[in-house]
């Protein structure tokens, strides 16, 4: 660590105790800038949800592909807040991971499903909201 960094975190330590001291490895910190990364792109497709316009108002199952949109949109804003967590788990690595891998394959599949109207790019969906839970499960471990 960098001295400037190595005495901020003395200074924080000190301030909150020795008890309150947690250290984050490389991994830990990797998934912190990949949930700032996350959650930037996630505003990003909010801002453009409000002000852009959907493909069509229903896709081929009739489906509302602005509400598909905002699912996607919500659930990636959550769990790249939860993201920060990981390196706060036993095995940062698993659930990052996980949490990473679930975010790409559910919203982004939801994200193309909308903006397309096209069902096939839904069918992603259900494998990645399976693996955000078993991110979920991982915290347990």
């Amino acid at each position: 660590m960098k001295p400037c960094c190595q005495a901020k975190v003395n200074a924080v330590t000190r301030w909150l105790g020795p008890e309150c001291s947690v250290q984050i490895g490389n991994a830990g910190r990797n998934f912190v800038r990949l949930a700032g990364v996350s959650g930037a792109i996630a505003v990003a497709m909010g801002a453009y949800g409000a002000h852009g316009a959907f493909p069509k108002s229903e896709g081929e199952d009739g489906k509302d592909m602005e509400e598909i949109f905002w699912k996607a949109q919500r659930l990636h804003l959550i769990h790249s807040a939860v993201l920060m967590a990981a390196p706060l788990t036993r095995r940062p690595c698993l659930t990052g991971g996980l949490w990473s891998l679930g975010i790409i394959l559910f919203s982004g599949s939801l994200y193309a499903r909308s903006l397309t109207g096209n069902a096939t790019y839904g069918r992603f969906a259900p494998i990645g909201g399976t693996i955000l839970i078993f991110g979920w499960l991982a915290v347990a471990l």
